[in-house]
């Protein structure tokens, strides 16, 4: 029952504000309708004088009585107020209230996701980069420049399935200890053969000008690989 430094309660703020749900929910916490301020105010006078009619026939349904003689005007306000529509606004507003709450947690629920979500993916980003420059020190380590952005495009061309491009590595001699074996035309010959191989086995997926330049791509890949072997090779 105790109230601020002027013994007003949250009744009294409540209803001075017309705050219709927050007023039913201290009346049925069983506050006090009647506690008076420092000035011998209700809540009753605070919703009256704010002419929150709507409030002020909620209180005095539960028991609150205003301070003083009220005038037939706010008597006849008061009474023309239906008490079944304040409560079943005070409902509607209530679970409103809910559904926003609701609401509020599943988006909090629905950040956290996200937030977890974009940790593993940055991780899973930084554990390919790893790789990849791996991939590129092993290269460097045996003489090799490393992938062309020619040699990229030909890896991301559409319709290209695992096999395939596990010939085209293959192709490069990438993996391959490196030989004196054949000469470069030998090398550039087998290379377009391969390639032929290559474009036909991928289900008929590149044609016309695309194949022309998957053949000079290789190609051109092939002699520059051949030649960096050949410079590193003992003589």
């Amino acid at each position: 029952k105790e109230g601020d430094y002027d013994d007003r309660t949250a009744l009294h703020l409540a209803s001075a504000e017309g705050q219709l749900v927050s007023v039913d929910f201290l009346l049925n916490a069983k506050a006090d309708v009647n506690f008076k301020d420092r000035w011998s105010r209700c809540a009753i006078d605070d919703a009256i004088a704010g002419k929150h009619w709507d409030v002020a026939k909620l209180i005095m349904s539960a028991g609150g009585q205003p301070s003083s003689p009220l005038s037939g005007e706010d008597i006849m306000n008061i009474e023309s107020v239906d008490l079944n529509k304040v409560r079943q606004e005070i409902a509607a507003a209530v679970e409103f209230q809910n559904e926003r709450h609701k609401r509020n947690k599943q988006l909090i629920e629905l950040a956290k996701q996200i937030v977890i979500e974009a940790v593993s993916a940055t991780n899973k980003l930084q554990r390919t980069l790893k790789k990849v420059d791996e991939v590129l020190e092993s290269l460097s380590s045996v003489g090799l420049h490393s992938p062309t952005f020619q040699d990229i495009r030909l890896l991301s061309l559409s319709n290209y399935n695992q096999d395939a491009i596990d010939r085209h590595f293959s192709l490069l001699d990438i993996h391959e200890p490196t030989t004196r074996a054949r000469s470069l035309s030998d090398k550039k010959s087998s290379d377009n053969f391969s390639m032929d191989r290559f474009i036909a086995g991928n289900n008929g997926a590149m044609h016309g000008r695309e194949q022309g330049n998957v053949h000079r791509h290789v190609s051109h890949i092939a002699e520059t690989r051949t030649a960096q072997k050949a410079h590193c090779e003992p003589k």
